[in-house]
């Protein structure tokens, strides 16, 4: 989803989603305009509800120092605790997490130089991993897309979890995307780790039934992740792939149907 900022003075309300959503300074034009001078804009992200919490981070920025910043906080107002303050050069943001519902970004300019502007990503979160944490829990896919999270989500997994989810089909083909993943990288996974048994390709299962398994070990947790699953009637899909080489020396192969961006880092296997 594509929201243009007008930065007219008032506040933009943006309503957030599970899925995926982003916005971009004015000018952005996909990284490749510039925005303008004596900007004051502010955003307002709204998870709807205070049982959900937003995550986003800037996925891409150029904004000129010191003149030109960023600022996100964690409530509905500049008095709120900052997320982050007065971001200004290049790169890639964490990843910030709210503590309610809400979250304000303010984007200002002086009267001097311009950079390319900036693009964040967001979407709402909440505890969606059901009883799976405590017994081994059987979950049926329809055509309505429905989501699964680590326990907790999206504050830090628990620690010596060991969960498990069998999501069934009754006959139309399975499919399931990642929107987010922040897991403990280790070598095979060893500490903590997600795991898809009885995946053929592009996370689309002809058996319409898909096993998933989620542990963790007694130290150090992340994010977690949460997914969303759904059916749909054929799986003439075409998929891509990529393949990944981590810092441990471990190459993954990934196969996507859908492409969702929002991933730190990940532990995933498929059997």
């Amino acid at each position: 989803m594509f929201l243009l900022s007008q930065c007219s003075g008032s506040v933009q309300t943006l309503t957030s989603t599970v899925d995926l959503q982003y916005f971009t300074s004015v000018g952005y034009s996909s990284g490749t305009g510039t925005y303008d001078n004596n900007l004051s804009c502010s955003w307002l992200i709204d998870s709807g509800s205070t049982d959900w919490k937003i995550l986003l981070y800037v996925k891409n920025y150029g904004i000129t120092c010191a003149g030109d910043v960023i600022n996100i906080y964690d409530g509905n107002d500049i008095s709120n605790t900052s997320l982050a303050t007065n971001i200004c050069g290049s790169g890639q943001s964490p990843v910030y997490r709210s503590s309610q519902r809400y979250v304000k970004v303010t984007f200002t300019t002086d009267a001097s130089n311009q950079g390319i502007g900036f693009e964040i990503e967001y979407f709402k979160a909440s505890d969606l991993s059901g009883t799976g944490c405590t017994s081994a829990q059987t979950l049926t896919a329809t055509t309505t897309v429905q989501y699964l999270s680590s326990p907790s989500f999206p504050s830090n997994y628990d620690l010596s979890a060991n969960c498990q989810w069998n999501i069934k089909s009754s006959s139309d083909t399975l499919h399931m995307d990642i929107i987010f993943s922040d897991i403990e990288l280790s070598t095979s996974c060893s500490f903590d780790g997600l795991t898809i048994y009885d995946v053929t390709s592009s996370y689309t299962s002809n058996q319409t039934s898909f096993l998933l398994k989620f542990k963790s070990d007694g130290s150090l947790s992340y994010t977690g992740f949460i997914l969303k699953y759904y059916t749909r009637e054929t799986a003439n899909e075409v998929s891509s792939s990529v393949t990944i080489t981590y810092s441990d020396g471990m190459t993954y192969l990934f196969i996507y149907l859908f492409i969702n961006s929002f991933i730190k880092q990940r532990c995933l296997g498929m059997l």
